[in-house]
């Protein structure tokens, strides 16, 4: 096989735990940080807009409560500082997932903070976790 027809992309939020014959391997390292507050927002939008409102597309479209939507979005935003993408993309999934196993099929306000909620609290064990780890 010619090496330049192939890539390997590997990617980790804690690449120190690579083993050391793996680095070796690796032609180049680029590390990706945290998303910003302006990158969590355009993250939080896309994802209530991919896994939420382009729903309606589907057999099964998600009706949307009465509440307003910018507002829990910016709410959303702020609330996930210190969250990855992966982080907020599975939030938002988890939202859509309430959704489609209520009775009628629509989000509300209250699962969407029940969710924030669940999910606040298993990023908060993750950082517990990797503080213990660290010691």
């Amino acid at each position: 096989m010619n090496p330049s027809s192939c890539i390997t992309l590997l990617a980790s939020n804690e690449p120190e735990q690579f083993d050391w014959a793996v680095n070796d391997r690796l032609d180049e390292m680029v590390q990706f940080n945290l998303p910003s507050l302006a990158e969590r927002r355009r993250m939080t939008y896309l994802y209530f807009d991919t896994y939420i409102l382009k729903s309606a597309e589907r057999r099964r479209p998600i009706k949307i409560g009465p509440f307003d939507f910018e507002k829990k979005c910016e709410e959303l935003v702020q609330c996930t500082d210190g969250f990855s993408g992966r982080e907020i993309a599975k939030l938002l999934a988890a939202c859509q997932a309430s959704a489609y196993a209520s009775e009628d099929g629509t989000l509300t306000e209250e699962m969407i903070d029940k969710k924030l909620r669940d999910a606040l609290e298993s990023h908060r064990k993750k950082v517990e976790w990797r503080a213990e780890e660290e010691r």
